[in-house]
């Protein structure tokens, strides 16, 4: 059932044309909604089938190279390994990647289980630092993009389901870094001593 819709097996795009500025114009223009010939128009149609290609295909791009669009691989070589949310992400993401009919079963349980945990885990993102809170929602998310694009009634179902988790946890973690105030670059030594008032007492001029 799943593998009919299967993301991984639409076709892809050419790779000069993914963030060409006036694809991506296009895709983020404003559409009226309201319109019914508009939202039925083959050229939203095509929009629409280009951002879900995009986003299906997250979840492979993170199982093989482990980064994401919204996965920066920096933050991970900060850390002398990927934090558990990520690690147990990575691990169903590759594992998709590898389904076929034989062990569809298997995958999707294994997506199921793991999302289910990483819930239940997590039952107050207030506790949670923002590090952790940012691995955890990047985790749920790619289990979303899996859930929502495979296919499988039961998957999606859930994915709808845990869809306000998501937004509660990106609303928690919105508001903390709104917290975070912006910090200036360190100025070089030179600079930083030519800045800083001179502590020694002067004659003022008579």
């Amino acid at each position: 059932m799943g593998l009919v819709n299967d993301p991984f097996n639409l076709p892809s795009l050419p790779l000069d044309d993914f963030l060409r500025p006036a694809v991506v114009s296009d895709i983020m223009a404003y559409q009226d909604l309201d319109n019914p010939e508009v939202v039925a128009n083959t050229i939203y149609q095509t929009r629409a089938e280009y951002a879900a290609r995009r986003i299906a295909r997250m979840p492979k791009v993170f199982a093989e190279t482990a980064q994401a669009p919204f996965v920066h691989r920096r933050l991970l070589q900060a850390r002398e390994s990927l934090p558990p949310p990520l690690q147990d992400a990575l691990n169903a993401c590759a594992l998709y990647c590898l389904k076929n009919p034989h062990n569809q079963a298997l995958v999707l349980r294994n997506i199921e289980a793991k999302a289910f945990q990483l819930i239940v885990g997590t039952p107050d993102p207030l506790r949670l630092s923002r590090s952790d809170l940012l691995a955890a929602l990047q985790a749920l998310l790619l289990y979303q993009i899996l859930r929502l694009f495979d296919g499988d009634i039961r998957l999606r179902a859930q994915a709808e389901a845990d869809e306000a988790t998501l937004l509660a946890w990106m609303r928690v973690l919105r508001a903390r870094m709104h917290q975070v105030g912006p910090v200036s670059p360190a100025l070089p030594p030179a600079l930083s001593a030519a800045a800083t008032p001179s502590r020694q007492q002067t004659t003022p001029p008579e």
